[in-house]
């Protein structure tokens, strides 16, 4: 099958199915795919996913009645036609314009074949049109993430350019081992760029990520960004041995735990069955782990436990890199309803393990997802005091960017690092 048939496939199955996660999709879908043809299909469909909000107003300006009546399968076409136009130097020469449109459906052919040549006639003024668009829209984000960016640039003095810039590119990626010599080696010899983030022990590949995906599903490695590291560094810094991580999967900050002190007792849980398998394939090695399902929000997991890890379900937008499809998806009402999911495991948190310190942390920058949550839940358990500034030192010390409100610290983009962004509070 042609190469453009098959990224339309993952692509139609995308919009189609706008509530499932876009990662999930393509590693289900890639599969079907030749295997030579999957690394061109997964940087197609992550560089349209990245840019949807922004083709499609292309699209919309191109002739909108169309747009609008158009399949999941052809609009996926059309992404790709002006993904290769505005933001490629591949352009849209005739042989590419032909491979299109033989692979598109005979009802809609006539149409995507002048589709195609109007959008070539029209490129300067669409570019106009682009470049006159608001910024969410140039961007690919969803107008109301943008007033979220700005007030965390207001508050850190960090250039809005700059924080859309880092967020809107593709990072590269970490990978934690058991053996980096052996992993260090495997690199070499597939002619990998790589280097050590000798603070964390872990190596920053400057690679695409399926060039790695059979050592990691051999076991030799995982995956893990910086800032996810530093919870694990974080919660061996200040445990005394017993550690209870609640929403745990897929289980890296436990693992990376164990690596870094294989004495500490854990018990990982989530409330997802589906993950919590997942994870016990993933952590099955270590013996000090218990894992098993368990909803942080009403349950309470036996044990006495030092110190609790609670990575609360949020909205995901410190991943945006790594995780287009968030930018055009997430809006104020999910972020509200996952502040209100956040509220109600902490407070279950505290009640539940009165003696317990708590490390919480979102993959989130919003305001209501991070501060707002510490300060309503704190206002309810007066005898919990906030101690954020006990690990500064720590997190200083591992080289990370960051800004310290008054409830916690939220980590910022570093080059060298590629960290996501991160909210982290200490409660005890």
């Amino acid at each position: 099958m042609s190469i453009y048939h098959n990224y339309a496939l993952i692509i139609k199955e995308y919009l189609k199915n706008r509530e499932d996660n876009f990662k999930l999709i393509l590693n289900r879908k890639i599969n079907d795919c030749p295997k030579i043809q999957r690394p061109r299909i997964t940087a197609w469909c992550y560089e349209v996913v990245r840019r949807e909000v922004t083709l499609n107003f292309i699209a919309l300006n191109v002739d909108e009645k169309f747009i609008k009546k158009s399949e999941p399968y052809v609009r996926a076409m059309i992404f790709l036609a002006l993904y290769f136009l505005f933001f490629t130097e591949k352009k849209l020469k005739g042989n590419i314009v032909n491979a299109l449109v033989s692979v598109v459906p005979l009802r809609a052919k006539s149409y995507f074949n002048w589709f195609l040549r109007q959008s070539l006639r029209q490129e300067k003024e669409l570019a106009c049109v682009l470049e006159k668009a608001p910024l969410n829209i140039k961007l690919s984000f969803h107008e109301e993430i943008i007033p979220f960016i700005k007030n965390l640039c207001l508050k850190s003095g960090l250039s809005v350019d700059f924080m859309l810039e880092y967020l809107n590119k593709e990072p590269v990626f970490h990978l934690k081992c058991f053996d980096y010599e052996k992993l260090e080696k495997e690199l070499i010899k597939r002619k990998l760029s790589f280097y050590k983030l000798e603070k964390l022990d872990s190596l920053l590949v400057n690679e695409k990520f399926y060039q790695t995906m059979d050592l990691i599903k051999q076991g030799l490695c995982y995956v893990q960004n910086s800032t996810s590291q530093l919870i694990s560094y974080i919660a061996n810094k200040i445990t005394k041995g017993n550690v209870l991580d609640l929403c745990a999967a897929p289980g890296t900050k436990s693992l990376t735990l164990s690596l870094l002190n294989p004495t500490i007792k854990i018990t990982a849980v989530d409330s997802n069955k589906k993950r919590v398998e997942i994870m016990k394939k993933s952590l099955d090695q270590k013996t000090q782990f218990k894992i098993f399902c368990s909803d942080a929000r009403k349950d309470k997991v036996k044990g006495n436990y030092d110190l609790i890890i609670l990575d609360a379900p949020c909205s995901s937008l410190g991943t945006i890199r790594k995780n287009p499809d968030i930018k055009s998806k997430i809006g104020i009402k999910d972020i509200r309803e996952n502040a209100s999911v956040q509220k109600e495991i902490l407070s279950h948190t505290f009640k539940s393990y009165p003696q317990s310190k708590v490390l919480y942390s979102v993959c989130s920058f919003t305001t209501n997802e991070t501060d707002d949550v510490i300060k309503d839940v704190l206002s309810q358990n007066k005898q919990r005091k906030n101690c954020t500034k006990d690990i500064i030192p720590l997190i200083k010390l591992l080289g990370f960017n960051f800004y310290e409100s008054d409830l916690g610290v939220y980590i910022l983009p570093h080059e060298e690092l590629n960290s996501d962004l991160f909210y982290i509070s200490l409660l005890i």
